[in-house]
């Protein structure tokens, strides 16, 4: 004996199976309808193409008149069997716009009339880019028509099967729908806080400070002896944003708060903060994030000799008026922005 279920399941399959057979018997008949069509087609076009070339014979004969001798000498049998020739080709015109007006008049008017508009006129140009655009256009207006026509069917047929699944108990709007996840964005994660108090001892000439100015990122305010001051904002504890200053600038704005957009006023520290960023993605690792920001920490605190350190290909100190900007992200040694490369 059925269940209920088991009975509207079987109820379901059958209608999907009725369904699919309904729309493969339209299928066919369709694609039937549509190959005795063009076949009809194909010839009304052979029709058309035999009128063409009896015009064109009576033309050739017209042109050419009767032939005559090298005494230009027209006899008369020469002029009947003229006439004669002409007479037949006549003929063979009018027989052929019977068959023409014939196979046309069977024909029939298309299945589906697309409504291009504008479009429809490219098939008028003789461009066979235009020809194929319009070919095209109607493929995709077919193409849209069965969609449409497909999705109501489905649409007919999914609607038999009304039950309301959920995962949680109770008959109140409430209770079935899913429990929403608890938002923790608001909590300060302790494991930044202490991985980056980790990574601040090891570094001599290097202070930290941590804050939380914009809700649960972090930013670290990082001071490299007297020569740099950074700011460095983080996505738990992955780098977003990286902004450098000199030792007598600060990162405050006109309102008293912190203003980690506003570049330096010094074109070195300009460069600093974009050759910051590179490596910032350099040594960004998702899977291992405190080993990113552990090495780009110490990348950074290679700038404490910026003014000190000669360019490792060049040897000297300035080029182009600006010193050693940037540092090797394997070996850690300062070169010239034109050196590096």
């Amino acid at each position: 004996m059925r269940t209920p279920q088991s009975s509207k399941n079987f109820l379901v399959q059958t209608l999907l199976f009725y369904g699919n057979l309904s729309q493969f018997c339209e299928r066919f008949q369709r694609q039937k309808m549509q190959t005795d069509h063009l076949t009809d087609l194909n010839v009304a076009l052979n029709c058309v193409r035999k009128l063409r070339n009896q015009v064109r014979t009576v033309y050739f004969q017209l042109e050419n008149g009767p032939e005559v001798d090298t005494q230009n000498d027209l006899t008369k049998d020469k002029e009947a069997q003229y006439v004669f020739d002409l007479q037949r080709s006549l003929g063979g015109v009018q027989a052929a716009v019977r068959d023409v007006e014939q196979f046309v008049s069977t024909l029939s008017a298309p299945l589906q009339l697309f409504q291009l508009g504008n479009v429809g006129q490219i098939s008028l140009d003789e461009n066979k880019e235009s020809a194929s655009l319009y070919v095209n256009t109607a493929t995709w207006h077919r193409w849209a028509d069965k969609v449409h026509e497909y999705a109501g069917i489905a649409w007919h047929i999914l609607n038999q099967n009304s039950l309301k699944r959920s995962y949680f108990g109770g008959h109140s709007y409430a209770a079935q729908k899913r429990r929403r996840m608890q938002n923790l964005g608001f909590q300060a994660n302790p494991q930044v806080d202490s991985s980056i108090l980790n990574i601040g001892r090891n570094l001599p000439e290097l202070s930290i400070d941590l804050s939380r100015p914009f809700g649960n990122s972090a930013v670290l305010q990082i001071t490299i002896g007297r020569v740099i001051k950074a700011v460095v904002m983080l996505k738990g504890l992955m780098i977003e944003w990286v902004q450098i200053k000199s030792f007598t600038e600060d990162f405050s704005g006109e309102d008293g708060k912190l203003d980690i957009w506003t570049d330096s006023r010094y074109k070195v520290f300009r460069k600093v903060t974009e050759h910051a960023n590179s490596a910032m993605l350099h040594f960004s690792s998702p899977i291992y994030p405190e080993l990113g920001v552990k090495s780009f920490l110490v990348w950074l605190h290679h700038y404490t000799k910026l003014f000190c350190d000669p360019c490792k290909r060049c040897g000297r100190h300035l080029q182009n008026l600006l010193p050693p900007t940037w540092r090797d992200v394997r070996s850690m040694e300062p070169y010239h922005e034109e050196c590096r490369l």
